[in-house]
């Protein structure tokens, strides 16, 4: 894979300084600039969080109340993925707790596909259900929430995906951009529980969730979500939910331990799995469930799920590769074999080899499932709403989308897409903070970094360039030997997946590397190593 190397910082460190000029940079680098912006960057509150006002708030909750007095039947309408999960899972906990008649629905994502969809709703009514609540989804669903009502069904939305220009006549929406789908389902279960005065009970037993959607998600980690994260981790750390418990004891990761990386690389893709290619209700009864047993037995079989899902992928991507053509525009890959629960991963590895945004389509007889991510700040949901004419329905967010289209549309859909100009610089671009030696490669340095913690969109982790770094030692690694182990003038470095690369190189020689910076603790003993992104070979 080719690399873009964009230096966000022109300044060089090559002598051995204190930590504080690079934290400066970091800050300038991430737009961080006035004293209160700063304060509240390296102490975040989750107080601006919890008075955060959304729009329909008072609405919202006080059709919930009107609910519960009446005893009236109620369904949380999650989505499949883990944001929604841990949305539906914050929303009905809460219900529940509260004595209310309440039950989750998680739609099959084959069957029934993304969002409200009428004959669930139509079932409902049926069985006397007079409130839904969605998570996570419901901002477009127009169509959908007028049919509710005309069964006597009142809809609220919570959601946070991009508003379309008309919206659902829904009883209030609570919406906004600014958090994750589960970050609104918390700031709504926390107004409701205001109400009784069990809120602070809802951000001590709920807020890990919060903080796992917020990260699965990819939502900015600044403000209310830079809390949301952080203090979110602490309460994961120390979590009781069996489930997690259950799901952190098979993937061998320890309380006090877990990182936002973990929650990314780990615990998010078994979340995620059984929604992408079995029922997602299996993982938000792992997520609720309060039986150990239970939850050991559950987080079995979210492995297993998991497995086939790899599988899957694994055999897409490679199919996805021949069929990726050159080009500087949205690429389009069209596959019936493609199950559509993986096309989000497709195309999501695709934008980042090829380094354009990238749409993947799962072809039916009839109607396909696409998903489309895009690179760099162009907005992919933007794009895919001027085809509107051909697409059912299109939602999503200006980094990721979802679509449904008529088969026989593909051909027209690919057609006007060509023209479509992507104005982003194609290649993948490694955004370097700033360039250093490697003598500043200090504890003290580590320590500093780690308060610009949690990382996340708008806030990666600093990522430093140095040149020249002299090569003592380097073999390869991994069962595959497919990793490159690095000594450079004594610091420890690590290139997963570059041992190709390393062929020409040995001892002695020079190299220019981009990487970032991580703590290796290995019995006891505590040491920084380098996480190297990509390497060159040094000139001169």
């Amino acid at each position: 894979m080719d690399y873009v190397w964009k230096l966000k910082s022109e300044k060089k460190i090559q002598k051995k300084v204190g930590p504080k000029e690079i934290a400066s940079i970091l800050l300038r680098n991430r737009k961080i600039l006035k004293p209160a912006e700063i304060k509240n960057f390296f102490s975040p509150n989750l107080g601006d969080f919890l008075n955060f006002k959304t729009s329909s708030l008072e609405n919202g909750v006080k059709r919930v109340l009107k609910a519960k007095e009446r005893g009236e039947k109620v369904v949380v309408f999650s989505d499949y993925d883990a944001d929604g999960l841990c949305a539906c899972a914050i929303l009905w906990e809460t219900l529940y707790e509260l004595k209310m008649d309440v039950m989750p629905y998680v739609p099959d994502r084959v069957k029934e596909g993304y969002g409200l969809n009428c004959q669930a709703l139509e079932k409902m009514a049926k069985e006397a259900v007079s409130l839904v609540i969605t998570v996570d989804h419901g901002i477009g669903a127009i169509k959908e929430v007028e049919f509710a009502r005309k069964l006597g069904v009142d809809i609220i939305v919570t959601d946070h995906h991009e508003k379309p220009k008309r919206l659902p006549k829904a009883y209030a929406i609570i919406h906004t951009t600014d958090l994750c789908g589960a970050g609104v389902a918390l700031r709504f279960a926390y107004e409701i529980g205001k109400e009784f005065k069990v809120q602070d009970k809802i951000i001590e037993e709920k807020l890990e969730l919060a903080a796992i959607a917020t990260v699965a998600d990819l939502v900015p980690l600044k403000n209310y979500n830079r809390a949301i994260v952080k203090f979110g981790l602490e309460k994961l750390n120390k979590t009781k939910r069996s489930g997690l418990l259950a799901l952190l004891s098979k993937t061998g990761l320890a309380l006090g331990k877990i990182s936002e990386r973990d929650i990314s690389y780990t615990l998010v893709p078994k979340i995620n799995a059984a929604g992408r290619v079995g029922n997602a209700i299996l993982s938000l009864r792992l997520l609720c469930t309060k039986d150990p047993s239970q939850a050991a037995q559950l987080s079995e079989e979210l492995f297993e799920t998991n497995l086939v899902r790899r599988e899957m992928l694994d055999e897409a991507i490679l199919e996805a590769r021949e069929l990726l053509t050159e080009g500087k525009g949205i690429g389009l890959l069209v596959s019936p074999k493609w199950h559509e629960g993986v096309i989000g991963l497709i195309a999501s590895r695709m934008a980042e080899e090829a380094g354009r945004p990238m749409i993947v389509i799962s072809s039916g007889e009839k109607f396909s499932k696409g998903s489309a991510r895009s690179i760099g700040n162009f907005n992919i949901v933007e794009t895919l709403r001027t085809f509107t004419d051909l697409l059912v329905e299109v939602g999503g967010h200006p980094a990721a989308a979802g679509f449904t289209i008529e088969t026989e549309k593909i051909i027209q859909f690919k057609k006007r897409l060509e023209k479509v100009e992507t104005t982003v610089e194609k290649g993948n671009v490694l955004e370097i903070d700033c360039e250093v030696g490697l003598e500043n490669i200090t504890m003290l340095l580590w320590e500093t970094l780690s308060k610009f913690s949690p990382f996340g969109v708008d806030n990666p982790e600093p990522q430093f360039l140095t040149k020249g770094a002299l090569v003592s030692d380097l073999r390869t690694v991994g069962q595959e030997k497919n990793h490159l182990k690095l000594t450079l003038e004594g610091v420890g470095a690590i290139a997963f997946g570059q041992a190709q690369k390393g062929e020409k190189l040995g001892p002695s020689q020079r190299i220019d590397l981009v990487y970032t910076i991580i703590l290796d603790e290995f019995q006891r003993a505590k040491s920084l190593q380098l996480m190297v992104k990509d390497f060159r070979m040094s000139e001169g």
